[in-house]
This record gives C-alpha cells, sequence and structure tokens, in this order.
C-alpha cells in the first residue's frame, strides 16, 4: 500500500539526488543537472507557496517517489519522479492517485493536467493508469488531463 504525506525540509536531498539521476533528466523538460544551491532555492519557495504541493509517496517505509502539485489558473499541473531505486515496480499510477488525496479541493472540482514528452512512453502510461485522459498535442509534448 502506498502512503502520502506532505513533503517537508528534510525531503529536500532525496528529491534532489531523485530529480538529477541521469535516466530522471532524459524525461524533464528541462533535461539539465541542477545545482543543490538552485534545488534548495526552488524547494524552499514550494514548501511555502501557497499554489504548490509537493507530496512524498512511502511504501514499506521507503520513500518511492514524489508527485508536485501547481495551482495555475484552473487546473494543477501534475508532476511526478520515482526514486531511481524504485522504478519498475509498477506503483507510479498508485502514486498519483494516492497523492490526489492531499489537494485542496475546496468546493469546486479539480482539474488535473500533465504534460509528457512525446517520447516518455511509461510516464504516458502512468497518468493514462491513474485515469487521466488525452487531451492535446504539442510540438514537443501530449498533454493529458483529469478532472
Amino acid at each position: 500500500m502506498v502512503f502520502a504525506r506532505l513533503a517537508n525540509e528534510l525531503d529536500s536531498e532525496d528529491i534532489f539526488l531523485w530529480r538529477n539521476d541521469p535516466v530522471t533528466r532524459d524525461s524533464f523538460f528541462n533535461s539539465s543537472k541542477i545545482s543543490w544551491e538552485e534545488h534548495i532555492d526552488w524547494f524552499k519557495q514550494k514548501l511555502i507557496s501557497p499554489s504548490s504541493k509537493i507530496i512524498i509517496l512511502e511504501h514499506d517505509k521507503n520513500k518511492i517517489g514524489v508527485v508536485r502539485y501547481d495551482k495555475e489558473d484552473s487546473f494543477y499541473l501534475v508532476s511526478i519522479n520515482t526514486n531511481p531505486a524504485h522504478r519498475g515496480t509498477g506503483l507510479s499510477s498508485e502514486m498519483l492517485i494516492c497523492s490526489e488525496n492531499l489537494i485542496d479541493k475546496g468546493i469546486e472540482p479539480i482539474n488535473l493536467k500533465a504534460n509528457i514528452l512525446k517520447e516518455n512512453l511509461i510516464s504516458k502510461r502512468t497518468f493514462i493508469k491513474a485515469g487521466y485522459e488525452f487531451l492535446s498535442e504539442e510540438d514537443t509534448f501530449l498533454c493529458y488531463t483529469k478532472s
């Protein structure tokens, strides 16, 4: 069973290491390696931002990944990153679904949106399995949505 919780400062190093993993970087829009200083600034801003949620997912007391939600207009932009040590476990879709429980839903329905690089077939399957549907195609990415 996957457990979701809000990230805290103690999660910063893990997220930094996962983000700079070479395989992970290949699936990001910005595939360049980031510095510790850049990461710390970004992470602190995300933790205090009322429009962002960083959620850590755990399985058997191990951190298996992170899902981030950034509020933009009428939707949340969703990003997922699996701990490299837990790739291929088949838990990514469950990570997405479980993390949704920590989003501030308010009284209006929430709309989720994920932009996925066209060549990232694993992410495409992950989001579809979690209930996302194809919305549109751009030059380099596909957009999926879930209400």
